[in-house]
């Protein structure tokens, strides 16, 4: 193994215990009468992470057959969740 590959490797595992003693909460999917096995968001220290989501129909698992609209129930998805922590869409970046 050459130099440069152990060092990453090396960062890599301290940036990763470093993050590990964070407190972490788990937010579930407020959509009713559903109990999923998984959570809508994790925070973890000051970073919010949103689990994959859909633009369905509020209180279905429906897609809107319009694309646009599809997409803005997915931003206000992602707009209600924030909220929950109390960020707003200027916190939000794509990964």
């Amino acid at each position: 193994m050459n130099k440069p590959a152990i060092l990453f490797i090396l960062i890599a595992t301290f940036v990763g215990c470093a993050s590990a003693g964070e407190k972490t909460t788990y937010f579930k999917s407020e959509v009713a009468g559903q109990d999923l096995p998984f959570s809508d968001a994790a925070l973890v220290g000051n970073t919010l992470y949103i689990a994959g989501k859909g633009g369905t129909l509020p209180g279905t698992r429906t897609v809107p057959e319009d694309p646009m609209e599809e997409a803005r129930l997915l931003m206000e998805d992602f707009k209600t969740t924030l909220e929950r922590v109390e960020m707003t869409m200027d916190d939000l970046v794509y990964v």
